[in-house]
């Protein structure tokens, strides 16, 4: 198996609610091959007064 040459993250729709934020995305790792995997996913994150990720999770 070849490394990760590059990631893509595509955000498709955002919904923020306070200090939270929920995104649809898409995440395409390309491969040192050119081959290539996409995962569909909903990532939920949280920030602190500084505006500073203290929690991140993606289903």
């Amino acid at each position: 198996m070849s490394k990760a040459a590059r990631f893509e993250f595509a955000v498709a729709d955002s919904f923020a609610n306070g200090a939270c934020c929920a995104n649809v995305v898409t995440i395409t790792t390309v491969m040192g091959d050119g081959s290539a995997m996409t995962i569909d996913c909903a990532t939920v994150y949280t920030v602190d007064e500084a505006g500073l990720i203290t929690s991140l999770r993606a289903h």
